[in-house]
């Protein structure tokens, strides 16, 4: 499994859930180009740019293919590592994906299905509004 920080953070911030997960898997933790310990790469990266050089690090370390759990903005990146190297991603967790509403891929839910009040006891434990 490789685990991958979000923005303004480093691989420090993953280093807690890394010990917890490493006693039952093989767990790596890497900083993205431009934080922590990583060098600052000449200009801004853009997402692709970000995923292809995870991509690449996975292929150097003999990481692939990998579980990719991603937090915040890591989602993206990981997301974006399985869709443009489909081959190096076993899997994915995404932990508080960010995400642009003006970029959705769906369409909005039915308004007439959201505007339906679940049934009482539809779901253990769940229960519509008093």
């Amino acid at each position: 499994m490789v685990l991958v920080h979000g923005l303004a953070v480093s691989h420090r911030y993953m280093m807690p859930l890394a010990v917890r997960l490493a006693a039952r898997h093989p767990v790596r933790v890497v900083d993205l180009p431009g934080f922590g310990l990583s060098g600052k790469p000449a200009r801004t990266l853009d997402l692709p740019e970000m995923a292809d050089r995870l991509a690449e690090w996975l292929e150097t370390a003999d990481a692939a293919p990998a579980v990719l759990l991603g937090n915040s903005f890591g989602c993206q990146v990981a997301v974006e590592v399985a869709v443009r190297h489909p081959t190096l991603a076993r899997g994915l967790v995404l932990a508080g994906p960010i995400t642009d509403a003006h970029a959705r891929s769906a369409p909005p839910a039915d308004p007439a299905l959201a505007a339906r009040p679940a049934a009482r006891g539809s779901l253990p434990g769940a229960h519509p509004p008093a």
